[in-house]
């Protein structure tokens, strides 16, 4: 099967988009991010990047997830 179509058929679910949006809200208070947080934020994203081929993040986003990612113990660099 053409990768292409795989992209065009995927779908989100109405609690991942709910968790994104309440991480995004986190991240504009100031609030720390918890994994699932993370998880539903990079679920989104990568989502809208196969339609759009370009993330979604907005610098701010991307900050507070590279610090989020730290306090995990987990390093993360986004390939442009």
């Amino acid at each position: 099967m053409d990768q292409s179509n795989l992209a065009v058929n995927q779908t989100i679910s109405f609690d991942t988009l709910k968790t994104s949006a309440y991480a995004s809200a986190k991240i504009n208070l100031g609030d720390e991010l918890d994994m699932d947080d993370l998880g539903a934020l990079f679920a989104v994203n990568d989502y809208f990047q196969q339609r759009l081929g370009h993330s979604v993040f907005s610098s701010i986003e991307v900050a507070a997830i590279g610090d989020a990612l730290e306090k995990h113990g987990i390093m993360y660099a986004e390939v442009q």
